[in-house]
């Protein structure tokens, strides 16, 4: 393993999580609102319990990490941090409430005697949050559900449920980080298992010739189930989106394959996958307004047939995006001065 893996697990980094959909759903103009995204990964990092165990009880338990009901921040303090005038950070946060991803309260509370007007105290939107995001993982109810104990409360401290959103487990499984494997291991492995069942069903004097399955039952066996996910190509459909609409998205992210296998179960294959995209990165990568569609959520969704059926744009109609266009696209939000 490279060293340097070594070094960076050392440094224990912690902190804000910014998701990879933000910067193609909040924008100023054409360009991600830079400042907004940041401040909306400070929110959302305060929303996130910690977690620990009772020694007692043995239960998991979710403490957050604020005192009152809601997190309390002023303008000034996202201004002092970001390094920018107060003004600015008010305008992020109003384009925030205004796509419903945070909402804000301004309450007057007292503090040693003394009453303080106009405070905020913001919240974020959750369901929002998640329409916007394609690298959340859903935590699924994989142990015991535990109950807050009365005997020893603890302050701010709630149990939840393990399986707070997403979907089902039977529709969306998690592995533990630390179990996960790449695509390209997982694929091998089942390669070389095929291969070989398929040698020892050969060689083997007591191969029967199946019989079909009473009436009422499938024939399908639930063995062939897990056989027929694996060989879905979600690497090969997502890289291929990469490198034609210039994007970074992830195989690995589980609603995007959720999406790959709604339409693979509808029948389609890898090439009709590539003619969609295809057909789509000709008619929009070089329109400002629409380039930002350009997205599995959009692509592969329940428009996936109509997008399939469309008639190719011509070969010399629209251009490919050169380097400079494929820079000012990502590039950040020039308005505002950033620490970096």
């Amino acid at each position: 393993m490279n060293s340097k893996v070594f070094e960076i697990n050392a440094l224990h980094f912690h902190g804000n999580i910014i998701d990879d959909g933000w910067f193609l759903n909040i924008r100023k103009g054409k360009k991600p609102y830079m400042l907004a995204i940041m401040i909306l990964g400070e929110i959302v990092y305060w929303y996130r319990p910690t977690v620990s165990r009772d020694e007692e009880t043995d239960q998991t338990v979710f403490k957050q990490k604020f005192k009152a009901d809601k997190l309390q921040r002023s303008y000034k303090q996202f201004a002092q941090k970001y390094d920018v005038s107060r003004d600015v950070v008010k305008a992020a946060c109003d384009h925030l409430v205004e796509m419903k991803l945070i909402t804000t309260e301004f309450r007057t509370i007292v503090v040693n005697g003394s009453a303080l007007n106009n405070v905020m105290f913001v919240e974020p939107v959750p369901e929002e949050i998640k329409k916007i995001s394609i690298s959340y993982m859903a935590l699924q109810d994989t142990r015991p559900r535990y109950q807050k104990s009365e005997e020893t409360p603890l302050e701010n401290t709630t149990t939840l449920p393990l399986e707070i959103g997403g979907d089902s487990p039977e529709k969306s499984e998690e592995t533990p980080l630390e179990n996960r494997r790449t695509y390209t291991e997982i694929t091998t492995e089942s390669s070389t298992k095929n291969s070989t069942d398929i040698k020892s069903k050969k060689n083997s004097p007591d191969i029967r010739p199946s019989t079909p399955a009473p009436t009422g039952q499938s024939s399908t066996s639930s063995i062939d189930k897990p056989k027929e996910k694996n060989t879905i190509p979600f690497a090969e459909i997502v890289n291929y989106l990469n490198e034609q609409a210039i994007t970074d998205y992830k195989a690995t992210s589980k609603e995007i394959q959720r999406l790959i296998r709604a339409r693979w179960k509808d029948g389609y294959r890898v090439e009709d996958f590539k003619k969609v995209i295809d057909t789509k990165v000709a008619e929009w990568l070089n329109d400002p307004k629409m380039n930002m569609y350009l997205r599995p959520s959009t692509l592969f969704g329940n428009k996936f047939t109509d997008y399939h059926g469309q008639r190719p744009v011509r070969k010399g109609v629209v251009k490919y995006a050169t380097p400079q266009q494929q820079h000012s696209r990502y590039a950040g939000d020039n308005d505002v001065k950033l620490p970096f």
